[in-house]
């Protein structure tokens, strides 16, 4: 007999988070497509990392810029047409990157890209919410981290084995290419997608209104968070490679093995993270101790001298530890949201991630450039302390 996949039932909801869940991977995926060719194109386009990391900025920064105005149209308009406008623009931005032989393009289509990228997390976490049962958005919201996550970890082998075959240059538009794909499927098989309210509730909402609740104590606080974090990340996920190579002197394919080893378990884990955030009321001490942990195993990183495998084990129980946090930050953002303003909220805290994830791979990239490899992972640690500290010394201890 076949299964019934009407709205609230299981095959419904696997249906959607499927769809929502291979945008997601594609947005992780096309920000770490860059990093694990930064040495081929630094000889190639005649280049310094700083160069290369401003390509990941500017692409960072048109995300972060652009999220809350996404998050208004997904609330005022559609989150499915606005998912798969911004679906087509990144990939086929993307994909134009593999065929220019310009530093200049190349930057400017990733700036252009970064308007698309925007659109996923109001556009995602709008349609789960409105998708999935209460009892089960912890772990739905976990498997689209999860989904997003396996971008990431997908990124530096995927783009390691396609450049030792076919150039680095091939490689990005084949995986562009991909997402014009998903792009084509979603336009067919996306009239399912629900989000958290209609247009016609929202006509008649002044836009001043609806952004009123952002200056709230709380949704600045969960800015703040969702920038130091991502901060902390970002020089773990761009360049923990280069870094490292550089510090220890060893191979790119094992130095690539940390970052993966890194990336696979945050993706296992924040499958944990998705039941404990349906379990517990006290998601802010899941991310106290998560981020704590992330803190202390990055510092260790620069601060001793450890032989290959360790390096491995550290980083990877880095992400086995990190990776729990997201369902439970994820939680309290959908908790703290206005009726029918789940885009919009989601949109102003994801300003917050891509701000910091947006502006450090300059300074992370300027730091190899002078030969201070270390502070990469001294400075991602003194990030992560930040965010516990932006928790702890909040006024009732959570966000």
């Amino acid at each position: 007999m076949a299964t019934v996949t009407t709205a609230g039932s299981l095959g419904y909801e696997a249906r959607i988070l499927g769809l929502v869940s291979g945008g997601h991977f594609l947005s992780h995926f096309y920000y770490l497509a860059l990093p694990p060719l930064f040495p081929l194109m630094k000889a190639d386009l005649g280049v310094g990392y700083a160069e290369l990391g401003l390509i990941l900025t500017l692409y960072g920064v048109m995300s972060s810029s652009m999220q809350t105005p996404a998050g208004v149209l997904v609330d005022r308009l559609s989150a499915r047409q606005v998912l798969i406008a911004g679906l087509l623009i990144n990939s086929l931005c993307v994909t134009l990157a593999g065929l220019t032989t310009s530093y200049w393009a190349m930057a400017g289509l990733f700036l252009v890209a970064g308007i698309g990228n925007a659109v996923f997390h109001p556009a995602d976490y709008a349609i789960l919410s409105a998708s999935i049962a209460e009892s089960r958005i912890g772990r739905a919201f976990s498997l689209h981290s999860f989904g997003g996550n396996m971008g990431f970890v997908a990124a530096p082998v995927v783009m390691l084995f396609l450049s030792a075959h076919m150039g680095w240059r091939s490689s990005l538009a084949l995986v562009g290419a991909v997402g014009l794909v998903l792009t084509a499927m979603l336009f067919a098989f996306g009239g399912m997608l629900r989000d958290a309210g209609g247009p016609a509730r929202k006509k008649d909402v002044p836009l001043k209104e609806q952004l009123k609740f952002l200056k709230s104590r709380t949704m600045v606080l969960f800015f703040i968070f969702f920038a130091l974090s991502s901060a902390s990340g970002a020089g773990l996920q761009s360049f923990s490679v280069a870094a490292l190579v550089d510090i220890y002197g060893m191979p790119l394919e094992t130095a690539n093995m940390a970052l993966t080893a890194y990336l696979v378990l945050t993706a296992t884990s924040v499958l944990i993270g998705g039941w404990l955030a349906d379990h517990t009321k006290r998601q802010d001490l899941v991310l106290v101790i998560a981020f704590s942990g992330t803190a202390i195993g990055t510092f260790l990183i620069a601060a001793l001298a450890l032989p290959w495998w360790a390096i491995i084990g550290l980083m990877g129980a880095i992400g086995l530890v990190r990776g729990a946090l997201n369902p439970a930050r994820d939680v309290l953002v959908r908790q703290a949201s206005p009726p029918g303003q789940v885009g919009t909220a989601f949109a102003f805290v994801s300003t917050g991630f891509m701000f910091g994830q947006g502006l450090t791979p300059v300074l992370f990239g300027w730091l190899l450039d002078i030969g201070n490899a270390n502070l990469v992972f001294y400075i991602s640690a003194v990030f992560g302390v930040l965010a516990v500290l932006t928790v702890f010394f909040s006024k009732e201890r959570t966000l």
